[in-house]
C-alpha cells in the first residue's frame, strides 16, 4: 500500500501542474481489486501544493496511516505501529516526465505512463475527480475524490510532521 500512495501522490501532483493546479485538497476514497477480484476499500484525505512541492496523504479507514512527500524524502507515520519510515525520494525527474506525458485521450479524461503503467484521469466540472490505473500486481486501483478543491490556499501547518520521540524511525 506504501507503494500506491506514494506513486499516485507523484503522480497526481504532476498531473495538477500540467492542468494548471496550484494546490488540492479533497477526501478520497480508494478502491483496489485484486486479481482474485477481492477489493479493499481506503478511506482519507489529500493535499498537495506545487510550488513548494508538499504531499500530505491521510489513509483514516480501515488503519489510520500518514504519508508526507517533498522533494527530498517520503515520510510513512503509522501510528499503530508507533513508527515512521524515511525515505529518500528515487525520482525526481519523474515529476516532469510525467507532466509532459499525460494526453487528453477522450472527453474529460486524459492518459499518462508512468513506470510502465497507463494512468487515467478524470475531470469533472474542471476538476481532478478520479484516477485510475493498474498496479505491478495486476491489481486494479481507482481513487475518487469526492469533494475536490483546486488552487486554494493551503496552510503550511496542513504538512506539518510530527513524529512522537519514543516512536521508532527506520531510515531506508
Amino acid at each position: 500500500m506504501r507503494f500506491i500512495a506514494i506513486f499516485f501522490a507523484i503522480v497526481i501532483a504532476n498531473l495538477y501542474a500540467k492542468i494548471n493546479i496550484a494546490s488540492f485538497h479533497s477526501p478520497f476514497i480508494q478502491t483496489v481489486i485484486n486479481d482474485q477480484n477481492r477489493t479493499l476499500r481506503y478511506e482519507g484525505e489529500v493535499w498537495f501544493t506545487k510550488e513548494p512541492l508538499r504531499i500530505k496523504w491521510i489513509y483514516k479507514k480501515p488503519n489510520y496511516k500518514e504519508i508526507y512527500i517533498n522533494n527530498q524524502k517520503v515520510y510513512i507515520i503509522e501510528p499503530d505501529l508507533e513508527q515512521v519510515v524515511v525515505k529518500r525520494v528515487q525520482k525526481k525527474d519523474n515529476f516532469f516526465t510525467i507532466l509532459d506525458s499525460a494526453v487528453l485521450v477522450k472527453g474529460k479524461q486524459y492518459k499518462a505512463f508512468y513506470d510502465g503503467h497507463d494512468i487515467f484521469i478524470d475531470l469533472k466540472n474542471g476538476k481532478i475527480s478520479k484516477v485510475t490505473y493498474t498496479d505491478k500486481l495486476e491489481n486494479k486501483n481507482s481513487i475518487l475524490f469526492t469533494h475536490p478543491q483546486q488552487n486554494i490556499p493551503l496552510d503550511d501547518s496542513n504538512f506539518t510532521i510530527e513524529i512522537k520521540s519514543d516512536w521508532d524511525v527506520i531510515e531506508e
